[in-house]
């Protein structure tokens, strides 16, 4: 029979307890899907997986910001489309006034000075998520991950008087004479013009933030699928690991409680001791 001795008997606990630790981190492996989850797992590895990881999290909130310009240049050109057709309202209106007897005159200046004050809401109560669009120094976009000036992007939503040339809160058309009923017309055409330019320059900008997503997500996609490479675990190997650490664990459990009735030399071979 085999006597375990005190010495032995330590070696035989400070197996199990070893492999006790190695089941846990296996474990844990299986549970989170990662086989590195710290330094201590791949030192080589941990810090290039820290750096994807915030990376991945900067692309996602610049993503999530440029989606968010899209949306906000959709709204800004539905508006401003909508103060353009008005301002071609108001001019069709004043050319009629130039035809117009002085009764006629007054009600078509009525209707003038209504639609005008609708295009001053327009541009005031255009919102985003409760803030306005139309705002004096158009709205800046953080658009990359990095923090520089290329990653940020810039839409010019102004509509102050000196970017369209009238201040829609204040301006009150006057049909009481020929002149300033072209002068309103001639307004209203300059207006339309600049109208016409800041819906050209939303949608390049547009154009500009789709092309940014599409490249957001393909470099996403790229550096998910370089980093998951580096972390995942191989569940099926994983799984086999597993087991064997549990058989060895019995084992030596076995050979610590009747080693007495076991060979130990041949029990010792087989887990590895």
């Amino acid at each position: 029979m085999i006597t375990v001795g005190a010495k032995q008997a330590v070696s035989y606990v400070n197996r199990i307890n070893e492999i006790t630790a190695q089941k846990t981190e296996s474990m844990l492996r299986l549970s989170s899907g990662y086989r590195v989850t710290s330094a201590a797992d791949d030192a080589g590895n941990y810090q290039t997986i820290m750096d994807a990881t915030c990376e991945l999290k900067g692309l996602e909130v610049a993503n999530k910001n440029t989606q968010s310009a899209v949306e906000i240049g959709y709204i800004a050109d539905d508006a401003l489309n909508s103060i353009l057709d008005s301002a071609y309202v108001v001019m069709d209106i004043a050319n009629q006034a130039l035809s117009a007897d002085e009764k006629e005159r007054a009600v078509l200046e009525e209707r003038a000075n209504a639609i005008i004050s609708q295009m001053n809401t327009i541009k005031n109560d255009t919102k985003y998520n409760d803030n306005a669009i139309f705002t004096e120094n158009g709205m800046t976009f953080q658009v990359g991950y990095e923090s520089n000036e290329n990653s940020k992007i810039t839409i010019n939503t102004s509509l102050s008087s000196s970017e369209i040339g009238v201040d829609l809160a204040t301006y009150n058309v006057d049909f009481t004479d020929e002149d300033k009923i072209k002068e309103t017309m001639q307004k209203m055409e300059d207006l339309g013009y600049s109208l016409t330019n800041k819906i050209t320059e939303v949608a390049s900008k547009g154009a500009i933030l789709k092309d940014r997503i599409a490249v957001q997500e393909n470099t996403y996609a790229r550096v998910a699928d370089a980093r998951a490479s580096k972390i995942e675990t191989d569940v099926a190997q994983e799984l086999f690991n597993y087991v064997k650490l549990g058989i060895s664990e019995s084992a030596t459990n076995a050979l610590l409680q009747s080693a007495s009735q076991l060979n130990g030399q041949l029990v010792t071979r087989i887990i590895g001791l």
